[in-house]
């Protein structure tokens, strides 16, 4: 019902200007008149637009004062003024370019709670291989399409899908899994995050895993409620669940109630700091 009104509000302006043009054609409205509606539409819209902005607003401090992310606060935010996917779709794009810069700084934390995962990322290949078969692509595209407007839209098509492929993998360097003192937060970059309270942990072990389909990235089996954090199709880490955890994905959120395999660059240095991190996080309960 909300995006309904949503999409009402959206359209209504554009639609009654249209609707007054049309009358002021037929002479049922004369110009002075369809003027004067024009700004008292404008003017509504006006007031929705900032009444809409104010609420996302709020949305957005009250979910940081509750304990969100920024980027999730940011994104619930941005749910009040359009549907989810557009909404998850907007807070991605800023996000790939806070990776770029963060990776360009070398900003990649060290810190020992911190677990890097990318190294053997297909990612990192094809970022190497789109280096050198961009520009190819490019000269073909300037020599066999004859119309300029055409040949200037596939140049920006292709710089922006290159800038993605980077931002990806710099999303994968810059934001490795963090072992917190209450919780853990897992990621495959910007598409995948999931934040498991150390509560909810019943087991963690060392376990080698093929992804299903052999798959790089974040996998939900839906019969089994897993999810897989894979990289170049492998995992090493085996965690299993005592109650559901929310996995933020790039188009949907799952709960996952049985287990996590993921995959780390340290998988005895990761499985070691978790558990230290659950047993102190039992002590205290």
């Amino acid at each position: 019902m909300r995006h309904t009104w949503n999409a009402i509000r959206y359209l209504w302006w554009p639609l009654g200007i249209v609707a007054d043009l049309a009358l002021v054609r037929q002479g049922t409205l004369a110009g002075r008149t369809a003027f004067g509606i024009v700004a008292l539409v404008e003017a509504i819209g006006l007031m929705l637009a900032l009444i809409a902005l104010a609420r996302a607003t709020g949305r957005i401090w009250g979910d940081l004062r509750d304990g969100a992310s920024f980027w999730d606060a940011i994104e619930a935010g941005l749910t009040v003024l359009f549907p989810p996917l557009i909404a998850r779709a907007i807070a991605l794009e800023p996000r790939v370019y806070v990776s770029i810069a963060r990776w360009i700084a070398r900003r990649p934390s060290n810190a020992p709670n911190r677990f890097g995962y990318h190294r053997a990322s297909v990612l990192g290949v094809f970022l190497i291989a789109m280096i050198f078969t961009t520009p190819i692509e490019i000269l073909i595209g300037e020599l066999l399409i004859p119309w300029g407007w055409l040949r200037l839209g596939v140049l920006i098509l292709a710089l922006y899908g290159c800038l993605w492929v980077v931002g990806l993998y710099a999303s994968l360097v810059t934001m490795p899994h963090v072992v917190d003192t209450a919780f853990l937060d897992l990621h495959y970059g910007i598409l995948g995050e999931m934040r498991v309270p150390f509560n909810a942990i019943a087991t963690i072990t060392l376990d080698r895993r093929t992804s299903p389909n052999q798959r790089e990235g974040l996998v939900v089996d839906r019969q089994r409620t897993t999810a897989s954090f894979s990289i170049g199709g492998q995992t090493q880490v085996r965690i299993g669940l005592r109650q559901p955890v929310r996995l933020r994905g790039l188009l949907s959120d799952h709960q996952i109630t049985n287990g996590i395999d993921l995959a780390v660059d340290d998988p005895h240095g990761f499985v070691a700091a978790v558990s230290a991190a659950c047993a102190r996080a039992r002590v205290m309960v």
